[in-house]
């Protein structure tokens, strides 16, 4: 099927192959333009959005949907505090779930605004019914403004491990978490 995007300022685009198109609260057929009702549509994320350290999944199931970070300051400082952030592959490949993906690549910017404490950044899992071995990756954050990384490091990453459940095989790995410790002020008093 094809879609056709228009902008106000800028004409419009045709997009080709589209089979489906996911909003926050429903998928939409590209076909009919009608709600999307097939049962291999992602699910609702299962785990819920942190808003401190000791509610971050480090060792999410493929399940889950979704993946989240952290990102957490010490104290609230007087201006925005910005990282970059990527995604990279471990054992876990990003993807699509058509292409034997394990998560979906994801970078960007995240923002600390000023006053505030965190930022949490999302990264989608997909599930399979592959049975596997639980499989790594890693969120890598560089270029910090407003703020140092600890020891004068330029990038920082973390891993996660996300856990095969479709199998009763699968086992937690321990993990180090960086979350909560990635970031420090100290040169801001």
């Amino acid at each position: 099927s094809s879609v056709t995007v228009s902008g106000s300022t800028e004409g419009s685009d045709t997009l080709s192959g589209i089979e489906k198109i996911q909003f926050a609260d429903k998928v939409i057929d590209a076909s009919t333009l009608e709600e999307f009702s097939d049962t291999t549509t992602p699910t609702t994320p299962t785990i819920p959005k942190p808003t401190t350290k000791s509610e971050v999944v480090t060792t999410p199931k493929e399940s889950d949907g979704i993946n989240y970070f952290l990102l957490q300051l010490s104290k609230p400082l007087s201006t925005d505090v910005t990282i970059s952030y990527t995604t990279k592959d471990g054992t876990a490949q990003a993807g699509t779930v058509e292409t034997g993906g394990d998560y979906v690549k994801t970078s960007g910017t995240a923002t600390i605004n000023k006053g505030e404490l965190t930022v949490v950044i999302e990264v989608t899992l997909l599930d399979d019914s592959v049975t596997e071995s639980d499989e790594t990756f890693e969120l890598v954050l560089s270029n910090p403004v407003g703020i140092s990384f600890p020891e004068g490091k330029s990038e920082i990453s973390v891993t996660r491990t996300i856990i095969d459940d479709d199998s009763s095989a699968s086992s937690s790995a321990n993990m180090i978490d960086l979350i909560g410790v990635a970031y420090t002020d100290n040169s801001y008093g």
